[in-house]
């Protein structure tokens, strides 16, 4: 029986060389445009998973407006590793670095070295130090700014400038601009100087979990247990999805191709 089917599948070939041959190299190349888009999906997966476990990245990442909201959600069941809590306040670019009429922003995070947890990749330059800032590198290639090159930061108080030591990733940062503003890391005594009210500073607190599959649920839990309107959160399968949102549309438009040519293909 298997052998007749056979013989009838192919039975046409010979009258219908072209036909057949088209078909063939259409299915190949429908096949071949489903691999590229499975590769196009891992190539960019990949990279994040490696600077994810080198910068011992977080399973939640927590905001909130109090330094006490953030340890209050450090202190929650499940939670296996903790950075102390990251003070975050907002600047603006000189105008130099800026289009004119423009407001570029960039989110300052002060870092101390007591930081383990969702740590700075360094990718060019020098570790962070005083009066110094380090970039997160989209944001330095998107503006043209180089290593050793002076930053001028536009805050409420007036003007700083800042030397750029170097350049870093973190997988909780999308690239730069699709995620605005854009990110950069200070000692905490420059935090200070470029905004001394503590009382506006927001605060990021970065954690592991004991079941990392659990972070959906524990975000929730989080939010229920501080009932705090200020809070929010995200798991680390939010933070991936929006580092490879740059692959998605070469990957849409790759699998649109390909279910194209395998209906081609069909008919």
């Amino acid at each position: 029986m298997t052998a007749l089917l056979f013989k009838l599948a192919f039975a046409g070939i010979r009258s219908r060389l072209l036909a057949s041959a088209l078909t063939i190299a259409i299915a190949g190349a429908a096949a071949a445009t489903i691999v590229l888009a499975l590769e196009v999906r891992s190539s960019g997966r990949d990279p994040w998973q490696q600077t994810f476990d080198a910068a011992n990245g977080a399973h939640v990442l927590a905001f909130a407006h109090s330094r006490a909201d953030a340890r209050a959600i450090a202190n929650l069941p499940g939670v296996t590793e903790r950075s102390a809590p990251v003070p975050l306040v907002t600047a603006t670019l000189g105008p130099t670095l800026s289009p004119p009429g423009s407001t570029d922003r960039v989110e300052l995070a002060g870092l101390s070295g007591r930081t383990t947890v969702n740590m700075p990749v360094l990718t060019a330059g020098s570790q962070l130090r005083e009066r110094g800032i380090v970039l997160e590198r989209s944001l330095a290639r998107a503006r043209g700014i180089e290593v050793g090159a002076t930053l001028e930061l536009t805050t409420r108080r007036g003007t700083i400038e800042l030397p750029v030591l170097g350049t870093a990733v973190v997988p909780s940062q999308p690239r730069y601009p699709r995620r605005n503003p854009g990110l950069a890391w200070v000692s905490p005594a420059t935090l200070e100087l470029v905004e001394p009210d503590r009382t506006t500073w927001r605060w990021t607190e970065a954690l592991r979990l004991v079941d990392p599959a659990a972070s959906a649920a524990f975000t929730e839990r989080a939010a229920t247990t501080l009932r705090s309107g200020d809070l929010s959160s995200e798991a680390w399968q939010v933070q991936r999805d929006y580092a490879l949102g740059d692959a998605q549309p070469v990957q849409v438009i790759v699998t649109v191709f390909s279910i194209l040519l395998l209906i081609v293909a069909f008919v």
